[in-house]
């Protein structure tokens, strides 16, 4: 087999030479007469810069310009040196360990160190640098862009900012799993729990204070986008009210035995609830704020909350069917996109679906016939969320073990000049 390597800083001197890159091959396979075994190719390219925090399709000259953090084999061929020496994966699968090479130094001199490499991948999880690239001309446009970079976006006379509601919903999940994947207590199963959970969270105050009010106070499974579907369901919403919420788990049997303002189960022992969170893939960011809220005021109801912020990966792993690996968790707040088909609108209680859109682990079978016949009903005759919410009261958003905590507005800004 022939090895092939691509010589990086032949490629670097013909992009800034033209637009005709000599892209450079070390390999023995070739014609004799290349007697420094470099095989000499031009590529069309139009590079636009060489800052990769700055350009979108200028893959080649980035790609030799820059050392990944990890060559592919690398741990087979000694040749291929990343930025990282060696690497290790803990035993849960979720924390990955890299050390890097001693004494590398930058093209100036400066010592490159494990900070360049966490400086790179923390600058891509945030939006901030579409906000930056907008304001400095480096971008023209922008999506996906948090609330709090809206006022000073707005602010900017070279910006036109705009937003529109979208098919996301923003919701926090029970762990309702019995068994295998079950949470830190039974009370997660409990619908009388969950219930009382509801009237500690003030979804107006998470609308005002964590989007700065891009977005609506979520209930039932349906956006109000999908103006067809949505209903106010305003003889079954919840109003915040912590006293209430004490006091429907004090009924409940959820009672602060000791006087020490934790609440026990109904076996008098304590428990924590951990809330796990994180954004999922190509969705609008989770304020942070959100979820401070709601551990917050689940404290003072004597509800205590331990939070664990995750990225894509980890949350798939995390909340996978218990078959599967998944579970252990008690709360998760996090969002999905959705269209109004009955599928999306109550895949969240089908049994077939645990692990993926029934995240909360729920099943019960009267909402999975309901979820059978809405399938098939037709269009002209299909049903609104009041009537399949109404349909059974097992399947009433008081007893759901995934409500709906808000909607979020799309945001975005384009830069006129």
């Amino acid at each position: 087999m022939s090895n092939f390597h691509l010589n990086r800083r032949a490629v670097i001197e013909a992009t800034l030479l033209g637009t005709a890159p000599l892209c450079a091959l070390n390999s023995r396979a070739f014609a004799a007469s290349c007697d420094d075994h470099i095989v000499r190719i031009g590529a069309i390219t139009s590079p636009d810069t060489l800052n990769p925090f700055a350009s979108w399709g200028n893959f080649w000259p980035l790609v030799f310009t820059y050392d990944w953090l990890v060559c592919q084999d690398a741990q087979r061929h000694a040749d291929r040196k990343g930025f990282a020496e060696s690497w290790s994966v803990a035993d849960d699968q979720l924390t990955w360990t890299f050390k890097i090479w001693p004494g590398m130094k930058w093209s100036d001199g400066r010592p490159a160190t494990a900070k360049d490499a966490a400086f790179t991948y923390n600058f891509f999880n945030t939006a901030d640098p579409i906000a930056q690239g907008l304001k400095s001309g480096g971008l023209d446009y922008g999506l996906n862009l948090t609330s709090s970079q809206w006022p000073d976006l707005s602010k900017d006379p070279n910006i036109v900012t705009g937003k529109s509601r979208i098919e996301q919903r923003n919701y926090l999940a029970f762990n309702t799993a019995s068994g295998e994947g079950a949470g830190s207590t039974k009370a997660l199963q409990d619908p009388a729990f969950r219930d009382a959970i509801g009237y500690a969270i003030d979804q107006k105050a998470i609308v005002e204070r964590a989007l700065h009010g891009h977005g609506d106070p979520g209930v039932g499974l349906v956006m109000p986008v999908a103006a067809d579907y949505f209903s106010e369901l305003s003889d079954i919403r919840r109003n915040f009210e912590l006293a209430e919420a004490g006091r429907r788990l004090d009924a409940a049997g959820y009672r602060d035995v000791n006087g020490d303002g934790v609440r026990e189960d109904k076996e008098g022992k304590s428990f924590q609830l951990e809330l796990i969170t994180g954004s999922a893939a190509a969705s609008v960011e989770l304020p942070i704020a959100s979820i401070q809220l709601i551990a917050g005021w689940l404290g003072e109801i004597g509800v205590p909350v331990s939070v664990t912020q995750l990225d894509t990966g980890a949350i798939t792993a995390r909340t996978a069917a218990p078959t599967k690996g998944g579970g252990g968790w008690g709360l998760f707040v996090s969002s999905n996109w959705l269209s109004p088909t009955p599928h999306d609108r109550l895949g969240s209680g089908s049994s077939k679906l645990v692990g993926t859109f029934n995240k909360s682990y729920w099943t019960n079978e009267k909402f999975h016939k309901l979820l059978y016949y809405s399938e098939s009903v037709t269009a002209c005759c299909r049903l609104s969320q009041v009537e399949y919410y109404h349909a059974d009261d097992n399947c009433d958003s008081r007893r759901a073990p995934r409500p709906t905590t808000y909607v979020t507005d799309f945001l975005a800004a384009l830069r006129v000049s």
